[in-house]
């Protein structure tokens, strides 16, 4: 007995983990779906954009999914295939390069109402503007071009 004021999360729960983007002072949401709900209150969730399985979250360190407004600054996950030379053997071997993640700064358009379900927003889409890119090779768009893409792939930031 005892208020206990900390939300229950289930498994599949669409949530945020918060991510420290070192030298800036922002927080990165890093979109994940909860697997597990642990016995010592922590909780298990899969990132979504990475696969990689994050275990023993305590509530502090994430948050319920929200969806991102009209105009708030967000980076989306462009994911470039890197390419490597093939050996000395030719056009036999091949060198599989894994993508880095690399992230492009854009403004929210809007969240496209109907491609989730509500609670599984993750699931659905944004429409965003691309508002630049660091090095300039980005692959998904032109600067100021109004593109659509998964909300997994879409990482809001809190300053």
């Amino acid at each position: 007995s005892g208020s206990n004021v900390s939300e229950i999360y289930r498994p599949g729960d669409n949530v945020e983990i918060f991510e420290h983007v070192e030298g800036t002072g922002e927080v990165a949401l890093r979109p994940a779906i909860i697997s597990n709900a642990n016995t010592d209150g922590t909780y298990d969730m899969v990132q979504l954009e990475t696969g990689h399985l994050n275990k023993n979250l305590e509530t502090q360190q994430f948050r319920t999914y929200q969806i991102l407004l009209k105009g708030q600054s967000a980076l989306y996950q462009d994911s470039r295939i890197g390419t490597a030379p093939g050996g000395s053997g030719g056009d036999d071997v091949v060198d599989v390069v894994e993508p880095l993640p690399h992230y492009v700064p854009v403004t929210i358009v809007q969240f496209v109402r109907d491609s989730a379900r509500e609670g599984h927003e993750l699931h659905g889409r944004y429409q965003f503007r691309i508002d630049g890119d660091g090095d300039g090779s980005t692959t998904i768009g032109e600067i100021g071009e109004i593109k659509e893409g998964n909300a997994a792939m879409i990482h809001g930031l809190i300053f």
